[in-house]
């Protein structure tokens, strides 16, 4: 709760950077590294050169070492929630699946396939994130310093 896990995208070549906030929200950010805001690889580690905004990303749920995270998604036609669902340790999260679910509910909704993924992120102990306001009354998380291990 309230660090920053870290996952290496390894087809687009970005870091994805998630907090889990002690209110049960999910925030996630990503960044290039093509020194977008990240320093290029020194000595097996990266440094965060320009603050980088994690914006919500949805809502968690932690029982035990079980995770599920709702995301609501909406389009111009329709709006959907899907869930991820995985496993929570000490220094890593596992998403193993996602599925879709009841409106605003982490409950599988009726005949829906558990999709399988495999997501998996580790704790950055050296990136600290700070909670601030955001625009239109929302709150924001902000990586402004740090460094951690290449993958």
């Amino acid at each position: 709760v309230n660090e920053v896990y870290i996952n290496k995208d390894n087809d687009d070549d970005y870091y994805v950077f998630q907090v889990y906030d002690d209110d049960g929200d999910v925030y996630i950010g990503s960044s290039n590294i093509i020194g977008e805001s990240l320093s290029f690889p020194k000595n097996d580690s990266i440094t965060i050169t320009d603050p980088i905004v994690l914006r919500l990303l949805g809502f968690y749920e932690l029982d035990k070492n079980q995770l599920k995270i709702e995301r609501r998604k909406k389009s111009a036609y329709r709006e959907w929630v899907e869930n991820d669902i995985g496993i929570a340790s000490n220094d890593s999260i596992h998403l193993t699946g996602w599925y879709y679910a009841k409106k605003y509910k982490y409950k599988k909704k009726w005949l829906a396939k558990t999709h399988k993924t495999d997501f998996r992120m580790r704790y950055a102990p050296n990136l600290k994130a700070r909670k601030k306001p955001g625009l239109l009354n929302t709150t924001i998380f902000l990586i402004e310093e740090g460094t951690f291990k290449v993958d």
